[in-house]
């Protein structure tokens, strides 16, 4: 099914059902994690400069992979965790707080999927090279990704994650969002942004399930070269942006992430967005502090769906001057799939 069209039928709840809706995304959560195995949450190491791109992996014969070069694998002797801090988890505006619990209404209301589910995604990138639309296979874990080769041939990409300690170095890599195949022939490149997001999927049940609790645990994560990422309220915005880029987690999970997007400080609506395929969109933005690279980062929803729609990097606003893109990702379709290579 088109989860796009889906989605359409879909009434969110209006802000004044918040408890209710909180009961029942806990009451989902308890759901939906149930069996996932309790793994500790993955090592990190540094802020990203997305769609930055270095020469790296080689996928398979005939096929070049270009990528954004992250932090190594490390073990989870490498994690510590520190106090929850004086962070006030309270939301900017009403008008921050009502997009999100909106957009987690959508998010809860959706069908969960197994973590080995495979997921069909058309998305188009701006701020790499090559820049356009590409089609590519993930599961819902992001465990396991592949595309179609110019002769039709499935061809998988070899993925890793923080917790695969024992993989030799260059053999494979974490993607943050998804891998862009680029094909043609004789030629074909996999290029995106990499490393080693903070909480690993297998870590997913191990987050406390209440917002205000959910952004103390990110915030308290700690790990090598974190001073890249600035203080406690963007690092939380970027690993949330990075899990719901890059997994397709349990229905309630997911909800609970976008209602903690609405209680950080600093975090403003951009109603006028326009992801990077040219579609209205409204952004949930934070800034980053000039001293952290600055700029604007945005994750983006459809206004008329609440469904994630992409994610971007501006320009830091001046006074006379509208802000650009950078880079982003427009997330034009994805859909459960019965397998790599398979159309919804």
């Amino acid at each position: 099914m088109d989860e796009l069209k889906m989605f359409k039928a879909i009434r969110p709840a209006p802000p004044a059902a918040i408890d209710e809706l909180s009961r029942a995304v806990h009451d989902r959560l308890d759901q939906a994690l149930v069996g996932l195995p309790a793994r500790p949450a993955s090592t990190f190491g540094g802020r990203r400069t997305r769609l930055a791109l270095a020469a790296g992996l080689a996928v398979a014969a005939g096929v070049t992979a270009v990528l954004v070069a992250g932090s190594g694998v490390l073990s989870p002797a490498h994690i510590t965790r520190a106090g929850a801090g004086a962070t006030h988890w309270a939301p900017t505006s009403r008008s921050v707080q009502e997009v999100a619990y909106r957009t987690a209404a959508v998010a809860a209301a959706q069908p969960g999927v197994r973590p080995g589910q495979w997921i069909y995604w058309k998305e188009k990138q701006f701020g790499g090279s090559p820049d356009g639309i590409f089609a590519v296979w993930t599961t819902a874990n992001s465990r396991r990704a592949a595309y179609v080769d110019d002769q039709g041939k499935v061809r998988f990409i070899p993925v890793c994650h923080g917790d695969d300690a024992t993989a030799m170095p260059g053999s494979c890599t974490q993607f943050i969002g998804q891998p862009a195949p680029w094909v043609a022939p004789h030629d074909t490149s996999i290029n995106g942004v990499t490393g080693t997001i903070p909480v690993s999927y297998a870590g997913l049940r191990a987050l406390p399930r209440a917002p205000r609790a959910l952004a103390d645990h990110l915030a308290g994560l700690r790990f090598p070269h974190w001073a890249g990422w600035g203080p406690a309220p963007v690092r939380v915005f970027q690993i949330i942006e990075e899990m719901l880029t890059t997994y397709v987690m349990p229905p309630a999970l997911t909800a609970e992430l976008y209602r903690t997007l609405g209680l950080i400080p600093g975090v403003t609506i951009d109603r006028h967005a326009v992801d990077v395929a040219g579609r209205p969109a409204i952004g949930l933005s934070i800034a980053i502090p000039p001293a952290f690279g600055g700029g604007l980062d945005e994750i983006l929803v459809d206004p008329s769906t609440h469904q994630l729609a992409g994610d971007q990097l501006l320009t830091t606003p001046r006074v006379g001057s509208a802000s650009h893109v950078l880079s982003g990702t427009a997330i034009l379709r994805y859909a459960a799939v019965s397998g790599p290579g398979q159309l919804p």
